[in-house]
């Protein structure tokens, strides 16, 4: 009998950004949550003791999901561990070093049961980042120019990306991972809409698969450089997983429920149509310093948002 499940996790990164591993087995099975899903850009040792601890505690705790890089490069810092080595780079050394780095998160994947890997494909270069920074520090619209510039070496990006999905399909499809590829918060990260558009076509029938950054997507639309809704036309179908925090005011990063954006209508595109089997993961991934009761909060505020509409009788 088909069906379909909404699985439920809680992000790593929900407690700090450098957490450590037996305060965050001992959160998670606090709030007794559903299942966890591991932040990118953790030091090698600190991941290797969290990864241990997740391996003990499988029957309890199952881990959907680990996003890349998984432990981080050597040489990244905090908050350019996603983007430390670019999958989109135009430097082949560095794109082969990315897709080691990559195979590393497979790997780590692999060894805790986690059947997705979350797979960021870095920044393409901007023609004027100075000028564009200054924009985004100031919450401005980005000129119009800029986003003409960045669709203009849409087809470079895509070159450099295929060179390194090809290998990276080829190993996911043989360890049985599904790849999802996140959407991101600024317009000159990769990919576009678009973009993962042409990819999804060329790769038709590889484990890769569209995952919704809710929070990325808000920075970008209030940019001027994502529409949501034209996101949800091409991807909502086989959008495997979705990272969710609310938001209020300028304050971001708030389990969902606690702030003003809610989620209804992106719930129901997200369901509708859904194949009976094709389950949706849901992440909750909020800054730290939440109680208990809000992280609950947020874990009940899916529940019941996420909500597959009843088929009509016959």
């Amino acid at each position: 009998m088909g069906g379909f499940r909404l699985q439920l996790a809680i992000s790593t990164r929900s407690f700090g950004p450098r957490p450590d591993p037996a305060l965050v087995i001992d959160g998670l099975l606090r709030l007794e949550a559903p299942a966890v899903a591991v932040h990118a850009g953790l030091p090698r040792p600190l991941l290797a003791g969290l990864l241990e601890l997740l391996h003990r505690e499988r029957s309890r705790l199952p881990v959907l999901a680990l996003s890349n890089y998984a432990p981080a490069p050597p040489a990244s810092t905090l908050s350019s561990a996603v983007d430390a080595l670019r999958l989109c780079s135009p430097d082949r050394e560095e794109r082969q070093l990315a897709i080691a780095a990559t195979l590393d998160t497979f790997a780590a994947a692999a060894d805790v049961g986690a059947p997705v890997v979350i797979v960021s494909l870095g920044e393409a270069t901007s023609p004027d980042w100075p000028r564009m920074a200054r924009l985004l520090a100031r919450g401005e619209p980005l000129p119009e120019r800029l986003l003409t510039e960045r669709s203009a070496i849409t087809e470079r990006v895509l070159d450099n990306v295929r060179f390194c999905l090809d290998p990276l399909l080829a190993r996911a499809t043989s360890m049985g991972l599904t790849m999802a590829i996140p959407n991101r918060a600024r317009f000159h990260q990769v990919p576009s809409t678009l973009e993962l558009g042409a990819l999804r076509a060329e790769f038709r029938g590889a484990p890769l698969r569209p995952w919704l950054d809710a929070g990325a997507g808000h920075t970008a639309w209030t940019a001027g450089s994502f529409d949501p809704g034209a996101w949800l036309d091409l991807h909502a179908a086989d959008t495997v997983g979705v990272s969710l925090a609310d938001a209020s005011g300028p304050r971001r990063g708030l389990p969902p429920g606690l702030g003003e954006l809610g989620y209804r209508a992106l719930a129901r595109r997200l369901l509708e149509g859904r194949r009976d089997g094709d389950d949706l993961y849901a992440v909750i991934n909020t800054s730290d310093g939440f109680t208990d009761a809000e992280l609950r909060a947020g874990l009940d505020s899916l529940r019941t948002t996420f909500v597959k509409p009843a088929k009509p009788d016959a």
